[in-house]
């Protein structure tokens, strides 16, 4: 790998390009390897079973966010390695195992995974409970959905059953909810401080936010690609996109913020306390527990 690091610092663009195709080759084979190891309990389906490893990142997004390899096996291993059962990836996972954690508090029957969501007495034990969902949280959802509280929406909806939220303009009523959950969302607001301050409004006292965007720990500062002035988007680099298959399809979900290690500051601009938790193996693998304050 030394020779590979090497010519990575050859200003030749050419030399360089190879070389971090290189470096990013080796790296995603070693990750490839865990391929049928036998995982942990899945904290979405409720299996112990196998993960396979999945590409998920394109050539255009590598380039895009600057990653290195080793941030580029860290995002794959993230959002690709998948449950067998359920297909859930990693980040799913800690999010999932975040959500139960919180939730364990409001039943006395235990909650290994989220698919105890939809057993009794836990359905009873959490009927109270009201629930934001802002975007679907990828394989949570079906769980989630069986929550009698539950308010699930999608920005810009196409679905008459599911209408559509803005987080930045949320139409719920102040103190509405116990709990909002986002997954992978936020880094698509053009506001991420203005989006947290309307989840602020739409909790009740001491209720909880969570929720997962990509943070690259190493980087000290977060960078805004992407602003809306005046209803228009300026783009203050070339764009970029998540969510777009590896095999065709449109851009879909334009990234206005890549988050950097100043996202515990930028977290920490209103009235909820968050808790940054942290896969201490791997620390693409964040999620965000915030508690709204209760009032005395």
């Amino acid at each position: 790998m030394s020779r590979v690091l090497d010519f990575v610092r050859d200003p030749s663009p050419i030399r360089r390009r190879r070389a971090l195709e290189l470096a990013r080759r080796r790296a995603l084979q070693a990750v490839s390897s865990v391929k049928g190891s036998i995982g942990s309990l899945c904290r979405v389906c409720g299996d112990t079973t196998l993960r396979y490893q999945r590409q998920v990142l394109w050539d255009s997004l590598i380039d895009a966010w600057a990653l290195t390899p080793a941030e580029h096996v860290a995002i794959e291993r993230r959002e690709g390695s998948q449950c067998v059962s359920c297909d859930a990836s990693l980040r799913s996972h800690h999010l999932a195992t975040a959500l139960l954690e919180h939730l364990q508090q409001f039943t006395s029957s235990p909650i290994s995974s989220m698919a105890d969501l939809g057993l009794e007495p836990v359905v009873a034990d959490l009927a109270s409970l009201r629930v934001a969902e802002l975007n679907s949280c990828g394989e949570l959802h079906p769980y989630l959905a069986k929550l009698a509280g539950l308010r699930y929406s999608e920005y810009l909806s196409e679905d008459p059953a599911v209408p559509h939220e803005d987080v930045q303009a949320l139409s719920y009523d102040d103190d509405s909810f116990d709990l909002v959950l986002s997954s992978d969302t936020l880094e698509h607001v053009p506001d991420f401080v203005g989006a947290l301050a309307e989840v602020e409004r739409v909790l009740r006292p001491g209720g909880t936010h969570i929720f997962t965007v990509p943070v690259l720990w190493n980087r000290p500062t977060s960078l805004r690609r992407a602003a809306l002035e005046n209803g228009e988007i300026v783009h203050l680099h070339p764009p970029s996109f998540h969510g777009v298959p590896l095999r065709g399809a449109v851009p879909d979900s334009l990234v206005f913020m890549e988050f950097g290690a100043d996202i515990a500051d930028l977290i920490a601009t209103g009235a909820i306390d968050y808790e940054i938790v942290r896969d201490p193996e791997d620390s693409t693998l964040t999620v965000f527990v915030g508690q709204m304050p209760v009032e005395p």
